[in-house]
């Protein structure tokens, strides 16, 4: 969609339709929306790193702890030594 909004732009420069001041508002807006996208990424990256990694396996450590917890009791001498 972008790249034949451009392409089009271009296309108008050269035939005359379009002056070339318009022509680099659009290149201009085109980096502005590229930079706002990568932005974006970069945060949607950040937030799964920490829930999905950070969170999740602080999530699976806990739940294996209290596991253990529970059936130390039950447990016997040999198992508890390992």
């Amino acid at each position: 969609k972008d790249t034949h909004a451009a392409n089009q732009a271009r296309e108008d420069v050269v035939f005359g339709k379009l002056d070339r001041d318009a022509a680099l508002a659009l290149e201009d807006y085109n980096q502005d929306v590229a930079a706002h996208v990568t932005l974006a990424e970069s945060v949607h990256f950040i937030l799964l790193l920490l829930f999905k990694v950070v969170i999740g396996k602080c999530g699976q450590l806990w739940i294996q702890s209290s596991f253990i917890a529970l059936t130390f009791d039950d447990t016997g001498s040999p198992a508890k030594d390992k």
